[in-house]
């Protein structure tokens, strides 16, 4: 987690585990926001689609509404008359959209570890 994630996440409320009924193993973190300067969204949601215990095959993020100027994922550098968006990382870039792990499913621990969690 970087600097500026902290700043974002001393707005996090609280974490939720939703058991998912669509397979035995699969489940939705929940991340509940106070009112902040960063995001719209109460919650952000994190959907892991399990083949195994501890296989995902892919995972749903909720698509986080930013407020103007306020997406610590981003960064413009103007060069002459060029923008270039450039997405750096940080927690809140794991939300993103649709993912896939594929080949076959990537081990749930792999994914913790890259989150850093």
């Amino acid at each position: 987690m970087k600097e500026k994630d902290e700043a974002v996440m001393k707005f996090l409320k609280k974490i939720e585990y939703v058991k998912i009924d669509e397979s035995e193993y699969s489940f939705e973190l929940r991340f509940h926001f106070a009112a902040n300067d960063y995001f719209t969204n109460e919650v952000l949601k994190k959907t892991f689609y399990m083949k195994e215990e501890d296989l995902a095959e892919k995972s749903l993020g909720t698509e986080i509404v930013w407020k103007e100027g306020k997406n610590i994922t981003k960064k413009t550098i103007k060069k002459v008359i060029f923008f270039f968006f450039f997405f750096w990382h940080s927690i809140f870039f794991w939300w993103g959209g649709y993912f896939f792990l594929g080949g076959g499913g990537v081990p749930m621990h792999t994914i913790i570890f890259d989150i850093g969690l």
